[in-house]
């Protein structure tokens, strides 16, 4: 089942999760922004159960709540049976809402009371899990699609949405429209009980695209042959705690290929902009060592110019390879 915001189109109707692998779903076709005041459209915001639309949307706040109550009522209907559930909250995206009750309970304002609803809801599941005598078999994944959305467009500064309700700029820099590091790393948890070793930390980098040949194998699921997969099995890193099996990994906007990262190093030639500046300047190159800087405050460039010299010359091969632009 899939549950939640889908955003991977619904026009026609063969786009939707229920024609792409899922059983069933309940959720919006894209983002519960696109409605005035942020999107001009006449078309209103309808929830939809399989391929059929069911409601209206009159109340965001509850969105949250919705979807949590629809996961557990799939996990109650599947116990004794292999599932997979795919749940994709609408929320911390834009604009944020809480149920009433769970208003005003964190110090963060509203933004933080859609995260602690989310705690919750996470609560929720993993309760269900243990009453339904399924935690003990069932892999749980928890991440993020990107960071937090700075830099916002003005039409989004409308109907009450405010600049802080976009999350913490933290640690990264960058945000969700960049290849820095603020736009793509986001944290990733999974309890995977007699796989995960609990309580262990690791900062190699992992995927969500590991995640497809991460299930299919722990299904016992044979991937087809005569393909290349963009993921690896993450069994292996997640048990034995061994070294990452991700190699490089490169980060695209749009269809133009920016950066590089291979171990702790990332080159990164790209069109800089200041944040809050419109001005688009000449790319130029960067290299930083993400162990030592992941706030990418530092350019190693003329230190280390055979590693940058090296890691252009994959970014090179790998644009011509897929077809992608490379700044210039």
């Amino acid at each position: 089942m899939a549950i939640g915001k889908w955003h991977l189109g619904f026009q026609p109707e063969s786009y939707l999760p229920t024609r792409r692998g899922f059983d069933d779903w309940f959720g919006l076709p894209y983002s519960h922004d696109m409605i005035p005041p942020w999107v001009k459209t006449g078309r209103p915001l309808r929830l939809y159960r399989g391929a059929s639309e069911v409601e209206t949307v009159s109340d965001q706040s509850q969105l949250t709540p919705r979807y949590t109550g629809e996961a557990v009522r799939f996990l109650k209907q599947a116990a004794g049976q292999p599932f997979f559930l795919y749940l994709a909250y609408s929320m911390p995206h834009l604009p944020v809402s809480a149920p009433a009750e769970r208003r005003g309970r964190s110090r963060a304002g509203l933004y933080g009371d859609v995260i602690e609803t989310l705690d919750w809801s996470a609560g929720e599941i993993l309760r269900t899990l243990r009453e339904q005598r399924l935690d003990g078999d069932t892999m749980v994944v928890f991440t993020s699609d990107n960071g937090p959305w700075h830099k916002l467009p003005p039409r989004m500064l409308a109907g009450g949405v405010e600049p802080w309700h976009t999350g913490s700029k933290g640690l990264l820099r960058g945000a969700k429209g960049s290849t820095y590091e603020g736009g793509l790393r986001v944290p990733g948890i999974v309890r995977w009980p007699g796989v995960a070793r609990s309580g262990q930390v690791c900062m190699d980098l992992a995927s969500t695209l590991d995640l497809f040949p991460t299930m299919a194998r722990a299904a016992g699921v044979a991937l087809p042959e005569g393909r290349v997969y963009d993921g690896s099995d993450l069994a292996p890193w997640l048990r034995d705690g061994v070294a990452g099996p991700r190699g490089p990994f490169y980060y695209c906007l749009g269809n133009t290929l920016e950066a590089i990262r291979e171990g702790p190093w990332k080159y990164r030639f790209a069109r800089a902009r200041a944040e809050g500046d419109p001005e688009v300047r000449a790319p130029a190159p960067e290299l930083f060592h993400l162990d030592w800087d992941p706030a990418e405050q530092y350019n190693l460039y003329s230190r280390h110019p055979d590693i940058a010299a090296r890691l252009a010359g994959r970014l090179k091969a790998f644009a011509a390879e897929i077809g992608a632009q490379l700044a210039g």
